[in-house]
């Protein structure tokens, strides 16, 4: 009888913990749309829509050599920009990444209620992150996605795309890229699964890839520099 009720109660408990944390995402879903509304593009956004709106893949590449970020933000806005919708509905991307930190803050965190709220709640999560048409929001998305598949061996190939991506975001990314991938992967190559293998790749391409973009921007500035 006693373990009937304990099971009720806990029953009871996620109910109600399901309920706050509705609430919660609900009250952050609004608050991040109408900070959405109102927000106003800075040159720098503009600057990263026009690039995709108005150049080619190509030539979006070759822009890079004066850009910090690599060509995968540029690419996801071609989404949007080359479908010929409107600056506006980058506000729609916008509003997804907030709503997906969310969510897995919400469920995937370990924390408490309390500082699950403190975390969304502040003002790098609720306006800094969310209304900045960068990429800086897919950093802790994609952190947060790596944290929960670190000790699940049947994601691998999910793993190595996703840590390909973080190392695309931004160039202060790569130390902690390098870092994950020595700690991911150095049990894990001894082992004969191919899925390790694919996933090893995948990750290597990614940071190849923001390791080339990053050293020709640097030669770039070298040879076109005035103090050279």
């Amino acid at each position: 009888m006693e373990k009937i009720i304990d099971k009720i109660k806990k029953i009871q408990v996620k109910k109600e913990n399901r309920f706050l944390e509705i609430i919660i995402f609900a009250i952050y879903a609004f608050v991040v749309a109408f900070i959405l509304y109102f927000h106003e593009a800075w040159e720098d956004e503009a600057q990263a829509w026009l690039i995709a709106r108005d150049l080619s893949f190509i030539d979006i590449i070759k822009q890079m050599r004066f850009e910090g970020h690599s060509y995968f933000w540029h690419f996801l806005l071609c989404i949007f920009a080359k479908t010929g919708l409107p600056y506006e509905s980058t506000k729609i991307l916008q509003l997804f990444f907030a709503l997906s930190f969310a969510f897995l803050v919400l469920k995937k965190s370990p924390y408490n209620d309390l500082v699950k709220c403190c975390l969304l709640f502040n003002s790098v999560f609720i306006y800094i992150l969310p209304s900045l048409l960068r990429p800086y929001f897919l950093i802790p998305i994609l952190l947060m996605m790596l944290s929960n598949l670190k000790n699940d061996d049947k994601h691998q190939i999910l793993f190595g795309i996703i840590l390909c991506l973080l190392a695309n975001t931004h160039i202060i990314m790569f130390g902690y890229v390098i870092t994950i991938f020595v700690i991911y992967y150095k049990n894990r190559i001894i082992s004969d699964n191919k899925k390790t293998y694919i996933s090893l790749i995948i990750a290597v391409i990614g940071i190849l890839n923001a390791l080339a973009c990053a050293f020709f921007r640097i030669i770039f500035f070298y040879f076109n520099s005035k103090w050279k």
